[in-house]
């Protein structure tokens, strides 16, 4: 996965997508693209960005306040200069508790962000299993319609030699019409599939102009094992781990409030003042 956030790597990520369509598309390939070029996926990225930046913040220390005034005398001569400095001390004792909240948000982000990258590549991939199939479903069809043409032309010759009943002949053609409407819906489901495709993908202009390798891939020789599938599927699941770091947030959050609801706040600071 790469992040195109303007950088000088994201010529290479660019060229590597564009050497990636001037090949046959296969599944993995497509999914590949999906996971350098999907806008959704992109976008989602700059969570990362935030989440690194509030854990930075929370180790900066507060601004402190400075305050000045300059008096002058009554009866004349040099005016008087003060100056102050005020520093919230306790925030920084609460520096490691804001760090631990801002550390957990981070992992929640990272987890987030890894569940939606699985998510666009397998989006991606059965998409384009979907597009593969619906377009062989159209080439079986297209020479279904070519079967059904010579055999209505066929039945058009026995009828003139009164071989068959014009209700025969009437059949062949209804068959050939229906056919002919079942690719033309294969046709339209191929397309729209394709659409689906370049939308998961991320591509727009020329790019949509892709080749596929018009197969699908060769099935697998035996079915994966399923022994203790469902609690495989609950430890591996990148959901319930968001949701899990979820929870530990929520928990971090509310005992730096519960800290800070008992603590007093604390300025530490001092004056320079410079006498008449």
């Amino acid at each position: 996965i790469s992040w195109d956030a303007g950088q000088y790597e994201d010529p290479v990520v660019r060229a590597a997508i564009e050497k990636l369509l001037s090949r046959p598309l296969t599944a993995d390939r497509a999914t590949q693209i999906a996971l350098l070029n999907n806008r959704e996926l992109q976008a989602i990225y700059a969570n990362l960005g935030i989440a690194q930046a509030n854990l930075v913040q929370t180790e900066l220390w507060r601004n402190p306040v400075l305050n000045g005034a300059v008096t002058f005398p009554l009866a004349g001569g040099s005016p008087d200069y003060s100056f102050d400095l005020a520093l919230r001390f306790i925030d920084i004792l609460y520096i490691p508790l804001r760090r631990s909240v801002a550390e957990s948000q981070l992992e929640e982000t990272k987890l987030q962000v890894a569940a939606e990258v699985m998510r666009v590549a397998g989006q991606a991939y059965s998409a384009f299993i979907d597009y593969l199939t619906e377009q062989q479903r159209a080439a079986v069809l297209t020479e279904a319609v070519k079967a059904a043409a010579a055999v209505a032309e066929s039945g058009r010759a026995l009828r003139q030699a009164g071989n068959i009943s014009e209700y025969d002949l009437q059949a062949e053609i209804a068959q050939q019409v229906q056919v002919a409407a079942e690719l033309a819906r294969a046709q339209i489901s191929a397309a729209q599939a394709r659409e689906r495709v370049n939308q998961l993908l991320g591509l727009t202009g020329l790019q949509t102009q892709w080749r596929s390798a018009n197969r699908l891939p060769a099935m697998a020789a035996k079915d994966p094992p399923t022994a203790d599938m469902e609690r495989k599927a609950i430890e591996a699941s990148v959901d319930l781990a968001a949701f899990r770091q979820q929870i530990i947030t929520t928990g971090r959050r509310y005992r730096v409030v519960d800290i800070t609801s008992l603590v007093p706040q604390l300025d530490l600071g001092g004056e320079v003042a410079r006498p008449v």
